[in-house]
């Protein structure tokens, strides 16, 4: 965290007074974003990969296959049932 001090604060040893916000791991679902473990369902779309292969046809005789993210669970490979009551997922 960065604070500006005058030398004779440094000196002297000045208290200051901060307040600040940190991130915590919800303690209900514990990070998982579901409301129950069970509810943690793994991607049909990607099978828990978080990306896909998709193949396009650029020209007669010419197919481009590409990765992309799973449009179904955005990449994280699994899917909630239900989400937590408490930090909303």
């Amino acid at each position: 965290m960065k604070l500006r001090v005058t030398l004779e604060e440094l000196y002297v040893g000045q208290d200051f007074e901060v307040t600040y916000n940190r991130k915590i791991i919800c303690p209900h679902c514990r990070g998982s974003g579901a409301d129950d473990p069970e509810d943690v369902v793994t991607c049909k779309q990607c099978k828990g990969q978080g990306t896909i292969m998709t193949k396009k046809q650029i020209a007669p005789g010419f197919v481009q296959q590409f990765q992309q993210q799973c449009p179904k669970c955005a990449g994280a490979g699994h899917t909630l049932k239900s989400t937590c009551h408490l930090c909303r997922g």
